[in-house]
């Protein structure tokens, strides 16, 4: 996340009002940000990039998995055949919306960084102001339902691409899964294609948000209305090019430092899927005995 900023700012400030036909694309973007604003342009929003995706990475994958075969448990072995994309899915949603409890504030104060430079001189002088003006809730929190629903159908469409492109790779040449080297491959290139896929899902939830919490924050209906009124159905994806490249380098790489770790720690697919094992079936019995409670 932290090496993709630059493409983070170019995609918020494409879909800025404030900064409206400024940017033609990616390419330009960058270039006329660095010449215009230097190493601080292309790193605004570093700091609130690197604390709510960390609490982003850190509950979202474990989660994933837990909930996965928690679910799993529920439905039991035999319903797995026939309701895997559903219950993948399920698992992404859960996962993801527990890490939007972080992200949220994280995600309002980068965009107020990127959108009005001006506005504070640091991250937490940003988030500060946004509190004393607007409260706690209604400025750090108002806009949480579309980071919920662009995270949620990001990380549902990301794990459930991921999976099914790297199983579909290893079915077409099954030989791929008996090197290293090719197995970080397919994670790579799958991760790639779901990022990109994820990203064209949850677009419109994206450039809702950043206008939400542009210079100031404004409630979501007028955003939508003024959105649809200007561009119509385009509007609502302005800055796509920019967040493919952002988010197909960034789950790319994610789930390459996934296979790489497991590498580097000798950790085998029946290693994780016994730790696991192991902590969904705690989680299935506290909730069954608190059901029964």
């Amino acid at each position: 996340h932290l090496i993709t900023v630059p493409v983070d700012v170019i995609k918020t400030r494409m879909q800025s009002p404030s900064f409206s036909g400024r940017y033609k694309g990616l390419r330009q973007g960058l270039q006329k940000l660095w010449s215009e604003e230097g190493v601080q342009g292309v790193t605004l929003g570093w700091q609130p990039t690197l604390l709510g995706f960390s609490f982003y990475g850190i509950t979202v994958y474990p989660g994933y998995e837990m909930f996965k075969r928690s679910f799993v448990a529920i439905a039991g072995e035999a319903n797995d055949a026939l309701y895997h994309v559903p219950l993948v899915l399920a698992a992404g949603a859960a996962s993801t919306a527990i890490a939007c409890l972080g992200v949220c504030p994280a995600e309002v104060t980068r965009i107020r960084m990127v959108s009005n430079p001006s506005y504070a001189p640091s991250a937490m002088a940003v988030a500060t102001r946004i509190v004393k003006e607007e409260g706690f809730f209604r400025g750090l929190y108002e806009g949480f339902s579309f980071v919920l629903a662009r995270q949620v159908l990001f990380g549902m469409v990301k794990f459930l691409v991921f999976d099914t492109f790297a199983t579909w790779v290893y079915s077409l040449i099954p030989v791929l899964a008996e090197g290293q080297l090719t197995q970080l491959g397919v994670s790579l290139l799958s991760g790639a294609v779901a990022g990109v896929i994820a990203t064209i899902v949850s677009q419109p939830a994206d450039a809702v948000l950043t206008r939400m919490k542009d210079a100031e924050s404004v409630d979501a209906a007028t955003v939508i209305s003024e959105m649809w009124a200007k561009g119509g159905p385009t509007g609502f994806f302005a800055g796509l090019g920019s967040r493919c490249v952002w988010a197909g380098a960034i789950i790319a790489g994610q789930f390459l430092l996934y296979e790489v770790c497991k590498g580097v720690f000798q950790i085998t697919a029946d290693d994780l899927s016994l730790f696991l094992d192991v902590i969904g079936s705690i989680e299935l019995g506290s909730g069954m005995a608190g059901l029964r409670n």
